[in-house]
C-alpha cells in the first residue's frame, strides 16, 4: 500500500477588503436607517388599523386611532429600535354635567366614559401596547391579536429581501436560499 503526500501552499489575494467591508457596512446602515425603518413603522401601523379596533366602532366603543400614532422607531447606524410607546395616546377624561359627549361615548350614558382611561380615571394609554399583544379584561375584554409576534415575523421575510436588494444595487452579488 503506498501513501501519496500533497503539500502545497496557496496565497488569498485580500487586497481592497476593507474597501469592500466597508462599502458592504455603509450599504447596511443607509438601507437600514432608510428603506428598512420606514417599512417596519408601516409595517406597525399597517397592523394596528387591521388588528385592533381602528376605524371598528360598536355602541361602547369609538376609536380614535391614536394607537398607529404610538408607533416609535428610533437608532443609529446598525441599530434600529421598534417600539409602540402608549404615552404618545391621549388621555381625556369624561365630561360630567355639560351634556356634551365625547367622541369615546356610549350612546345612553354618553358622559360615563374616557378616552384611555379606566372608569375611575386610570391611565391605560401606556398599557394600550401590552393589551394589544396579550389582551386584557376590563369592561370590553379581548383576545391578544399577537401584534408584536406577527409584526416581528413580517419584519422577518421582508427586511433579508430589501436588504439583499440593495446590496445587488451596490454592485455585490447576492444569492437567497
Amino acid at each position: 500500500m503506498s501513501t501519496v503526500v500533497l503539500e502545497g501552499k496557496i496565497t488569498v489575494d485580500v487586497t481592497g477588503i476593507e474597501n469592500i467591508a466597508a462599502k458592504i457596512r455603509s450599504t447596511t446602515i443607509s438601507t437600514l436607517q432608510g428603506e428598512i425603518r420606514h417599512l417596519a413603522e408601516q409595517i406597525l401601523r399597517d397592523l394596528a388599523h387591521a388588528d385592533w379596533p381602528a376605524g371598528k366602532a360598536s355602541k361602547g366603543y369609538v376609536s380614535t386611532g391614536e394607537l398607529a400614532d404610538a408607533v416609535v422607531v428610533t437608532g443609529g447606524g446598525t441599530s434600529l429600535n421598534i417600539e409602540m410607546d402608549g404615552s404618545r395616546m391621549s388621555m381625556v377624561a369624561p365630561v360630567h354635567g355639560s351634556g356634551v359627549s365625547n367622541r369615546n361615548a356610549v350612546s345612553h350614558f354618553p358622559e360615563q366614559w374616557g378616552i384611555h382611561m379606566g372608569v375611575k380615571g386610570q391611565a391605560y394609554n401606556t398599557e394600550m401596547p401590552a393589551l394589544l399583544e396579550y389582551g386584557g379584561g376590563g369592561l370590553v375584554s379581548h383576545k391578544g391579536t399577537g401584534y408584536f409576534k406577527k409584526a416581528f415575523g413580517i419584519y422577518q421575510e421582508e427586511f433579508i429581501h430589501i436588504l439583499a436588494e440593495a446590496l445587488r444595487s451596490a454592485g455585490f452579488e447576492v444569492s437567497e436560499g
